[in-house]
């Protein structure tokens, strides 16, 4: 059915807000012509009426309001004790990647310390020490980094030619032995240089004795080593090669050594046909990993010293590594050939499930990778490589899971130069030996080492890690100088309705000197899509020190849902905002209920002459009849001088019968006496 066809008027966008006051009551515009239909801006006045229920009612919707505070939280005092609709966030323990905001311990993504509830501060920083310069690394053609926790301290290689280091000295290696593969088993540190030597030396670096000196099965190199204490089981050192003469090999650490090669047992792999990647302790026996000729799909398989049975095999994915924590398997892998996030997956007694997936939920043009993940204690540490980007222009960052609570969290992100490896721009051409320790984890610190430099003696090395004991060196200062926590998209669990956002108010502990908060709200926006070159709609920053709170007023934003940016910084690192919880108030926008005159006959506010803006009652009246059948918004024009995007909640036409029956009946212009409700909208 077409709709009736307006005329047109004189006035435009500019002189109708011009005569609302002078003319009129109120104007209104239909929008810009669309297939025929738009295009007429009146002006109204209202029916003339003195009862309350005629004239103009311009109010707040406060039976809305009210539903909008039962509905917006899941926090009791959100629902019970407050005036405007409020979501209120103190707990951030559930860690990140949650685009919308449903748990209330959750947000999208942050690289501040969330752990501990109520109290949201930056992290520890990472201090960066020149290890040597000019030095001759990946030496012999070995490209490896390692890293491994021990005696209290980060021991890691360069593949140097005859020196390993911890962070507090280097060590030159026995009979001047490339180090190669390091690893441990807590009581001594196990260097390889995966020819034909595995040697151990103590907590005072010393070196001990040679685990063997020869390789079974004929054997001319190895590329992995493994130190695990299996108990009452055994504990040994297995030794792997890749490729067409793979084997895996174990040797009892309870034997004389060096142990002659004829005590080197192999273990039984039944022809395996895929690669093996890493192995690790799992309930009674060995969990191996491996993935296929072509990378693109992995294996877990469970060895029980005598058979080898599958557990799972997943398609598509390249597995980097695993870890044991907890009693489960934890392994990290990236897609074989495709540009989504990496995801690492929790092996269970009878079930396996992905835990983390970092990054936006949309593809790349970057091939995005990852490390073996590390445990300590109850959480996973998990390095991630070509992220998909936020807020940051480096794009590696370390994942952290735990075990317990099920929350994901990530350290801050680090610099170009960070856990980068030889090739790492390929990473289908990297070796097994690659993926493997290249970083380490000593309580709730990370260390890992960098190069740069393109050698053969120009190599610049470096070790980076946050430090938590006496053994490390511990330096100042102890804080990073900035972190962000981007807050899930908050809606008030109503994000089909529009709403106007009135404030944002953090409270925090007094803001020490040389401290500040910055708090930046999105409307209608997503945060899996934000960068640190988008423009915010509100922004406040406060860095007045001994303060403890800071509110951020939205100019009464009308949107449906929300995020926000909180931003702690800290000038040298010597100290750290506190923050202990925020929350958003929200209410209800505009809402009008006119009574407006659209009769053939209609005075103006000039009080005698009748409209001459050359349109009949009718035209009037249909005006909004056609945008409620089409349906479409309207324009406003007030008398405060704002116009106002709205739409209709309801309309009462009323056109009163003759007043007698004599009345005779002829034809004439449509008069109605309009009753509409009205609602700002977007």
């Amino acid at each position: 059915m077409a709709p009736y066809a307006l005329k047109p008027t004189q006035w435009t966008a500019t002189t109708l807000q011009q005569q609302v006051g002078q003319l009129y009551h109120v104007g209104f515009d239909n929008g810009p012509v669309v297939n025929g239909l738009g295009g007429q801006f009146y002006g109204y006045c209202l029916y003339p009426d003195n009862a309350q229920s005629g004239g103009w009612h311009e109010k707040t919707d406060v039976a809305a309001k009210d539903a909008m505070i039962q509905y917006s939280s899941a926090n009791i005092i959100d629902r019970d004790f407050v005036f405007w609709p409020r979501v209120t966030q103190g707990d951030w323990s559930g860690g990140g990647n949650q685009i919308t905001f449903v748990a209330p311990n959750q947000y999208w993504d942050s690289d501040l310390d969330t752990r501990v509830p109520g109290y949201l501060t930056l992290r520890s920083r990472s201090q960066r020490t020149t290890t040597k310069s000019n030095a001759t690394a990946f030496a012999s053609s070995r490209n490896l980094q390692q890293v491994v926790p021990f005696n209290g301290d980060f021991y890691f290689s360069f593949c140097e030619a005859s020196t390993f280091y911890s962070t507090n000295a280097s060590v030159a290696t026995n009979g001047s032995r490339q180090p190669v593969i390091l690893d441990t088993d807590g009581n001594n540190l196990f260097v390889g240089n995966q020819v034909d030597h595995v040697d151990v030396y103590n907590t005072s670096n010393a070196f001990v004795n040679s685990v063997f000196t020869a390789l079974a099965g004929g054997l001319a190199t190895f590329n992995q080593m493994w130190v695990i204490d299996h108990g009452t089981f055994g504990h040994f050192l297995y030794y792997g090669l890749q490729g067409s003469n793979q084997a895996l090999w174990k040797v009892d650490l309870s034997l004389g050594r060096p142990v002659a090669i004829g005590s080197h047992v192999q273990i039984p792999t039944d022809n395996l046909s895929e690669v093996i990647q890493d192995i690790a302790p799992y309930q009674t026996g060995l969990a191996i990993l491996t993935n296929s000729a072509w990378n693109d799909n992995w294996s877990v398989w469970y060895h029980d010293g005598a058979n080898m049975t599958p557990i799972v095999r997943m398609h598509g994915y390249f597995a980097a590594g695993m870890c044991n924590c907890m009693g489960d398997l934890f392994v990290g892998t990236y897609p074989a050939q495709g540009f989504a996030s990496p995801v690492l997956w929790r092996i269970s007694s009878g079930s396996i499930s992905p835990v983390a997936t970092p990054g936006p939920p949309v593809p790349t043009t970057v091939q995005q990778a990852c490390l073996q993940p590390r445990a300590a204690g109850q959480r996973v540490y998990w390095p991630v490589t070509n992220l998909n980007q936020q807020f940051a222009a480096s794009s590696n960052t370390v994942m952290v899971f735990d075990a317990i609570t099920g929350s994901t969290t990530r350290l801050p992100f680090t610099d170009t130069t960070d856990l980068q490896i030889a090739g790492f721009a390929n990473f289908n051409a990297l070796n097994a030996s690659q993926y493997l320790r290249r970083f380490a984890v000593q309580g709730d610190s990370i260390g890992f080492t960098d190069s740069t430099g393109t050698g053969p003696s120009s190599y610049t090395l470096f070790v980076q890690y946050q430090t938590a004991n006496s053994v490390v060196p511990i330096k100042t200062p102890p804080y990073q100088t900035s972190g962000k926590l981007i807050t899930s998209r908050i809606d008030f669990q109503t994000p089909g309705v529009e709403k106007r956002f009135r404030r944002f108010e953090a409270q925090h502990a007094p803001l020490p000197g040389g401290c500040s908060v910055r708090l930046d709200a999105f409307i209608d926006k997503d945060p899996a899509a934000y960068t640190a070159a988008l423009t915010p709609d509100a922004t406040l920053t406060n860095s007045t020190a001994a303060t403890v709170s800071t509110e951020l007023f939205l100019g009464n934003l009308i949107g449906h849902t929300v995020y926000f940016v909180i931003t702690l910084l800290s000038a040298d690192g010597g100290n750290t905002p506190t923050l202990y919880y925020y929350f958003v108030e929200s209410t209800t926008p505009w809402s009008w209920e006119l009574m407006l005159d659209c009769t053939a006959k209609r005075g103006t506010l000039t009080g005698t002459n009748d409209d001459q803006q050359g349109v009949t009652g009718k035209d009037l009246a249909y005006l909004f009849r056609n945008a409620w059948e089409t349906p479409s918004k309207l324009t406003m024009y007030h008398r405060n001088g704002n116009s106002y995007t709205v739409a209709i909640e309801s309309l009462d036409f009323w056109n009163p019968s003759p007043k007698v029956q004599t009345d005779a009946q002829a034809v004439r212009d449509e008069e109605y006496v309009l009753k509409v409700v009205l609602r700002q909208t977007l």
